[in-house]
């Protein structure tokens, strides 16, 4: 299975493909484009609710859907850049 290693923590995580297919976000209101999240990566502590999260997984980078917070009836993913090292491709 692949995996990386969080640069910042030291905690090594497993992630895989999306099997209920990939997530799509619009681009934020300021601009941009839709992103592609394609991955889950498995969380070791599941105190905090499901254990995973949606994610873009590249060589040395992960961008982490990590919660949602809804202001005014829009809900609006938080989306945590994470440096990574010791990436294992499966």
């Amino acid at each position: 299975m692949p995996s990386f290693k969080h640069a910042d923590t030291g905690v090594f995580f497993d992630y895989d493909d999306a099997c209920g297919g990939d997530i799509v976000l619009a681009p934020p209101p300021h601009g941009g484009r839709n992103v592609t999240y394609p991955h889950v990566v498995y969380l070791k502590n599941e105190v905090h609710g499901q254990g995973w999260r949606h994610a873009l997984v590249k060589r040395g980078v992960a961008y982490v859907i990590t919660d949602e917070r809804e202001s005014d009836g829009v809900v609006w993913n938080i989306i945590e850049r994470w440096d990574i090292s010791s990436h294992v491709k499966g």
